[in-house]
């Protein structure tokens, strides 16, 4: 029998894979980690060579987020469970939205949507629904 978790584990086993996944789980739950208040007023902006950029909303939160930015690395780093984010680069700048940012992301290339293709058509019925409505928003969301 297969396990949800185990089928999506095999498929980010590759470090690239694994790296897109954890900033992406990064953007996606950004207000989670560092909380309504942060996330209000700042917006990740990029992920680059372990340096997460953020844009913050005036030289108060830049200020504010400096003196938390060694307890907000390691917030980071333990959500995705590896220590992906060495550095964090503030700058004042635009929050409206960092959605262009995570589409650059989370494009999939024609192999990553054959092999979300081909795991639909192998798992075990009992999982097949809730998997398939899973893989094809993921896979819709792709798309935007």
């Amino acid at each position: 029998m297969y396990q949800l978790n185990t089928i999506i584990n095999d498929y980010f086993k590759t470090k690239k894979r694994s790296n897109d996944y954890n900033k992406y789980y990064i953007y996606t739950n950004y207000e989670k980690i560092v909380g309504k208040s942060i996330s209000k007023n700042t917006k990740i902006k990029n992920i680059r060579n372990g340096v997460l950029y953020i844009h913050c909303r005036n030289s108060v939160w830049t200020n504010e987020l400096n003196n938390l930015k060694e307890e907000l690395i390691k917030k980071f780093n333990e959500s995705v469970k590896t220590d992906l984010i060495k550095d964090i680069a503030l700058k004042i700048g635009n929050i409206k939205s960092s959605k262009e940012v995570e589409k650059k992301i989370i494009k999939l290339s024609t192999a990553d949507t054959n092999w979300i293709e081909r795991t639909i058509e192998n798992i075990p019925d009992i999982y097949k629904d809730k998997f398939k409505e899973l893989l094809t928003a993921y896979k819709e969301r792709c798309k935007k």
